[in-house]
């Protein structure tokens, strides 16, 4: 009797590792299917980018000209530094926020659900902001036994974190694996529009669920995304160089930049090497250096700071 526990435990984990197996094969093959389509999306965005032309600018606006003896200086972070990009959306935030509903829940309950979020193979890499969203606006169900939560090959548009009780999956009516909470499952039906690929029948007495909707998901994603566009447009206004944009220029400069990452030490530009980005300074104190003969240390040009901008010459 006292080893029951123990084997029930690495029972749910052998479980738990045949379910990613199943959903990491389910992914590549969504993924591989979806290939052609992700490649003629990258071309668009690429000639998008092409597009963008930052030649009406004068060249009494910029704060930091590049020195006519290196134009391929290095860039090393000296303290975090961020640039940032924002997708536009047509809708307000305020209207965004108002569609969605949240749902009252226990300190316990929203520990049990980001538990189970945290600890799914494809949720687990969102940010922190997302995964606050996504508990807040889960609704509960309840299910006993032998109710079907998920059928294959119907169409799945809800993700579920098992918080209580226990689930088996089967796939063409064989049974594949069998878990409990808190436990996320039903995730492909947010991330891709695609058939449930098994099905999810409850056996214990009873099963409490929180769901979210493909819907409400998007939505979550869809308001941070502006969130993070008006953040982008007032940083622009911001920086010299750019505020004497056209606006339709400033809009498809706030789409097409991406946010990047550096830690103190590490290098952003490194002199020599080929270039293909433009970079913003949005926060934190960069240092220029140059290399002037082979084998001798890189020697300081100068550091920047918000506002700046380097590696145009990529363009």
């Amino acid at each position: 009797m006292g080893d029951e526990p123990t084997l029930r435990s690495l029972q749910d984990e052998i479980n738990r590792i045949k379910r990613e197996d199943i959903l990491k094969t389910e992914q590549i093959r969504l993924l591989l299917t979806k290939n052609k389509r992700l490649e003629e999306q990258l071309e668009k965005a690429k000639r998008k980018i092409s597009d963008l032309s930052l030649s009406t600018i004068s060249e009494e606006a910029r704060p930091v000209p590049p020195s006519s003896s290196d134009p391929q200086g290095i860039v090393a972070g000296s303290v975090k530094q961020r640039t940032l990009g924002i997708s536009g959306e047509s809708k307000k935030i305020e209207d965004i926020h108002g569609s969605l509903q949240d749902y009252q829940k226990t300190d316990e309950e929203k520990e049990s659900i980001e538990k189970a979020l945290m600890g799914n193979v494809f949720m687990k890499n969102l940010k922190e902001y997302h995964i606050s969203e996504i508990v807040k606006y889960m609704y509960p169900v309840s299910y006993q036994e032998g109710d079907e939560v998920i059928r294959e090959g119907s169409s799945g548009d809800v993700l579920y974190a098992l918080q209580e009780g226990r689930v088996e999956v089967q796939k063409e009516g064989k049974k594949l694996a069998q878990f409990g909470g808190p436990t996320v499952f039903g995730e492909l039906a947010i991330l891709y529009k695609c058939p449930r690929t098994a099905s999810i029948l409850v056996t214990s007495p009873v099963a409490k669920v929180w769901a979210i909707a493909r819907d409400t998901y998007q939505t979550i994603m869809m308001k941070d995304g502006m969130q993070r566009q008006e953040e982008t447009l007032r940083f622009i206004e911001s920086v010299e160089l750019l505020r004497k944009m056209p606006e339709a220029l400033k809009l498809k400069l706030s789409s097409s930049l991406v946010e990047e990452e550096y830690y103190k030490g590490e290098y952003i530009i490194r002199q020599g090497t080929i270039g293909d980005s433009f970079f913003i300074l949005k926060e934190g104190e960069v240092l220029v250096t140059v290399v002037k003969e082979t084998g001798q240390p890189p020697q300081p040009v100068r550091s920047l700071h918000r506002g700046a901008y380097f590696g145009e010459v990529a363009l």
